[in-house]
């Protein structure tokens, strides 16, 4: 229960960062400091305490550290002219550019275009060039398509993320490190190969299987089993969405615990035969990672990941797995690495699915 208090505390001193940043006593000129020098207090305290203080000390610690981790990330970064949006944040109509960066991540095909997140490196406004760094989220035609680590140059309209009336995308893309959108885009092919090889091979891997899948399954079976089983939902119809969407079933197509409990137990038992059972966990922790990975790491998979990684480690260690210890675990990795990944309404349902699934399937 240490842990779950713990990641209480946690969760509770991001809610409290990103209400001081919106109340403005915490802004680009706090000192970062004064997070160190309370948490260090707290430290002292737990070192020479006992008892009840010493684990409100703790409370208060990792309460310290959430503030300071979202004062680190927030929803409206601290920017200088180094950073991409620095550059459009002023213009509400945008600023036309010339963008050159490298494409990261798995594009996202949609209907009629294909979304790109590209790292930008270097723009010229106005026949000024600036070296940057950020993210930009393109909106492109279909043809021609490009990939993983092409560098590419683009020109388009740089503009802040706008707040519809009824969807705070600007939120949205900032959960993602998105700061700014390039529309009306003309993209031209620099070079190929910039990425990790890792990451390229992998993301090559899932277009191989997603190939395979479209060769064997009509449709619109095919572009289920691209959902379902990699995490690609760009293919599905819009008949069959709203077909899910209306039986209130939309959280089948999503990658999320029940793919990584068929994975992780299909794994263990089928290895179980040739090695001993904790071994066979030991080999299905790192094929259960790179499964996560496959499908887009999105807030539901990585947390269903980080919950299915513990369970084997449980096995592997002889221990006793504790579910909503696992998944508390699970939450306070995913915000420490993104803090804003707390308003990402993806996280908040897995989370809270998951967690009534704990308490209340034994009594009923």
């Amino acid at each position: 229960m240490t842990l779950v208090y713990l990641a209480i505390a946690w969760t509770c001193g991001i809610l409290l960062g990103q209400v001081l940043r919106s109340a403005g006593i915490l802004s680009c000129d706090f000192p970062p400091w004064a997070f160190g020098a309370a948490a260090s207090l707290c430290v002292a305290a737990a070192a020479v305490l006992r008892g009840r203080p010493r684990v409100c000390s703790a409370l208060l610690l990792f309460l310290i550290l959430g503030a300071w981790r979202y004062q680190a990330a927030p929803f409206d970064p601290c920017v200088s002219s180094a950073d991409l949006s620095y550059h459009h944040a002023q213009a509400a109509d945008g600023v036309w550019a010339v963008s050159e960066g490298t494409v990261i991540g798995y594009p996202e095909v949609r209907d009629a275009e294909i979304h790109y997140q590209v790292e930008v490196i270097r723009v010229t406004i106005d026949a000024a060039t600036y070296d940057v760094q950020g993210r930009a989220l393109v909106r492109a035609p279909r043809v021609p398509a490009f990939s993983y680590g092409d560098r590419v140059r683009v020109t388009g309209l740089l503009l802040t993320p706008p707040v519809l009336d009824d969807f705070n995308y600007r939120r949205y893309l900032a959960a993602r490190n998105i700061h700014t959108l390039i529309r009306r885009p003309t993209i031209a092919l620099l070079s190929h190969g910039h990425g990790s090889p890792f990451w390229h091979a992998l993301y090559s891997t899932r277009t191989r299987a997603s190939a395979v899948l479209n060769r064997i399954l009509p449709e619109p079976a095919a572009g289920l089993a691209n959902g379902m089983v990699l995490g690609i939902e760009g293919g599905i119809s819009e008949e069959v969405s709203d077909a899910f969407r209306a039986t209130g079933t939309t959280h089948l197509i999503v990658i999320s615990g029940s793919n990584i409990a068929f994975l992780s137990g299909a794994l263990v038992a089928g290895l179980a035969g040739v090695l001993s059972r904790r071994r066979a966990a030991l080999v299905a922790a790192p094929i259960v990672l790179l499964y996560v990975l496959l499908v887009g790491a999105d807030p539901p998979a990585l947390r269903a990941g980080v919950m299915g990684l513990l369970g084997l480690g449980a096995i592997y260690f002889g221990r006793r797995g504790t579910a909503y210890v696992s998944l508390c675990a699970a939450g306070l990795l995913m915000t420490a690495i993104n803090p804003l990944a707390l308003w990402d309404i993806g996280f908040q349902l897995s989370f809270a699915t998951s967690l009534g699934l704990v308490l209340f399937h034994p009594p009923l």
